[in-house]
């Protein structure tokens, strides 16, 4: 067994050599990923599952990403505001996918992404809102015709839930 010493000058100049990440390079890597990149992939990967349509997968990616890129500007200090930068994280989303339903109906094609969905409130005894149920999906799964049936299927399933819930 051999035992080597290194001077510090000697351990300090190997490094050099490395590739260096800081730490804020690094949280800006981690918050990339995880709250810009992750959420996109992620509704663009249900788009695609739900739509069967890379197109249309692709469409939500991209505007999810742009969405949250043009919240997000460096130069806006959002750090100094922990819940005005989480507030902007939860709405980029949201407005990302409302874009894409817009281009989606604007070009025309049979598997566009819509807001064929219902919502109903699920109230407590004292009529406050104790959440929210709802139904939605493509067309091609939820046409016109099946919407007075499934709002009557979600009433009674609010009226049913709201008593578990209080």
């Amino acid at each position: 067994m051999t035992v080597t010493s290194h001077t510090v000058g000697e351990v300090s100049e190997s490094r050099r050599n490395l590739p260096y990440l800081s730490r804020v390079s690094a949280q800006r890597k981690a918050e990339f990923l995880c709250l810009r990149f992750a959420p996109a992939a992620t509704g663009g990967i249900i788009a695609y599952s739900h739509l069967h349509s890379e197109w249309q997968g692709l469409l939500l990616f991209a505007c999810m990403l742009i969405a949250v890129t043009l919240l997000r500007r460096p130069q806006y200090p959002l750090h100094l505001v922990p819940l005005a930068s989480a507030i902007l994280y939860l709405l980029a989303p949201p407005l990302g996918a409302l874009a894409a339903v817009a281009i989606s109906l604007s070009d025309g094609t049979p598997s566009s992404v819509t807001v064929p969905n219902l919502v109903a409130p699920v109230l407590g005894a004292d009529g406050t809102a104790l959440g929210a149920i709802a139904v939605q999906g493509p067309t091609v799964r939820l046409p016109d015709e099946r919407l007075p049936e499934l709002a009557a299927l979600l009433d009674k399933t609010t009226h049913r839930v709201a008593p578990l819930l209080a």
